[in-house]
């Protein structure tokens, strides 16, 4: 998922409107060489990818807390997708070589906290 957010971010910045989606220009010797390409992408475009980024991810985690707060019993953590999420941490954390070492940031990857029912 992280990875999907990622490349729809570089490819809305790289697409947004005005001439300047150019070959190159997230390439950042152009960017040094053109003036107006710089300002583009770190006054218009960065923030406001970033800016949707932020709101989507408050958004997901405040209805996440209001279906736990609630109690809604048509949603559970299976269903929100804590549970894989949580398993998809955890794999990370192994395949970073943090087996023994590293148990706080192993747990914080694996976000243990959403484990607990």
């Amino acid at each position: 998922m992280a990875v999907a957010v990622s490349i729809l971010a570089a490819l809305a910045l790289y697409l947004l409107s005005g001439r300047y989606p150019k070959p190159g220009f997230l390439s950042p010797f152009s960017l040094r060489e053109d003036a107006t390409a710089r300002i583009l992408l770190f006054s218009i475009r960065l923030p406001r990818a970033l800016a949707a980024l932020l709101v989507g991810a408050v958004l997901g985690g405040s209805g996440a807390v209001f279906q736990t707060l609630f109690g809604n019993p048509l949603v559970d953590a299976g269903f929100l997708g804590v549970s894989q999420g949580a398993a998809f941490g955890a794999a990370i954390a192994l395949l970073a070589g943090m087996q023994q070492s590293y148990g706080i940031l192993r747990s914080l990857l694996s976000f243990h906290p959403c484990l607990r029912r």
